[in-house]
């Protein structure tokens, strides 16, 4: 889906770059600094207690620096974008490079919105030619994010997770685990912090199933954790 979306973007864009480029005869380019091969995808699950999240797109000029502030455009292509501005994302007006400088970060505010339970939307964004600054490399100038609020199996509950704390992974698990623990990213945690917040989840089943409300998974079976303790 990623290779099909890059031909289709750049297929659409290249010839529009051919052109604009030779009306300029300045050699001061922007682009961002991930490739188009690194969209993102951003789920609200990650920020339980967040509505609203701002997510960074850094952008690097190539070129000499020079002494005043330089102005880069970004814009919405909205024909490839399945998201509504200004109901499920902004993004920032302030697109300036401060003087001898040579990166900036341009914001973009996401919004949690009921329908993303159940439905991902895509952001299309495309680096445009400004007076003072070209469009850079094509692969660089265009940024898809992709933004939801749906339970997904993350990629730090991997092997290890499964055989020494959590268990096996379900979305149900998952969506309890963020509850009781008020936590969705583990991937930078300490070992003695994946234990703390391994074991909270674990005597919280325990409470529940001495209260009478034993936890169960979709299929029947007792929701369980590996972590001993």
């Amino acid at each position: 889906m990623r290779i099909f979306w890059k031909i289709v973007i750049l297929s659409c864009f290249i010839s529009c770059q051919e052109a604009s480029f030779s009306t300029y005869d300045t050699k001061n380019y922007v682009q961002f600094v991930s490739s188009l091969e690194d969209s993102t995808v951003v789920s609200f699950t990650f920020y339980p207690e967040q509505n609203e999240i701002l997510w960074p797109l850094p952008v690097e000029i190539s070129g000499i620096p020079v002494e005043q502030k330089l102005s880069y455009r970004i814009i919405v292509d909205k024909e490839r974008t399945t998201a509504i501005e200004g109901t499920h994302f902004d993004l920032s007006a302030d697109m300036d490079i401060k003087p001898w400088a040579v990166r900036d970060t341009c914001w973009l505010k996401l919004k949690r919105m009921p329908e993303m339970k159940t439905k991902e939307f895509r952001i299309v964004l495309r680096i445009i030619d400004s007076r003072e600054l070209l469009q850079g490399q094509l692969d660089y100038s265009i940024a898809i994010i992709r933004v939801n609020d749906k339970i997904t199996q993350p990629g730090w509950w991997d092997g290890n997770i499964v055989q020494f704390y959590l268990g096996e992974y379900s979305d149900k698990k998952f969506s309890l685990f963020i509850e009781v623990t008020g936590k969705a990213d583990l991937s930078d945690v300490s070992k003695s912090e994946l234990r703390m917040y391994s074991l909270q989840f674990k005597y919280w089943l325990q409470e529940q199933k001495e209260k009478g409300n034993t936890i169960k998974e979709d299929d029947g079976e007792e929701m369980t954790v590996r972590i001993r303790g």
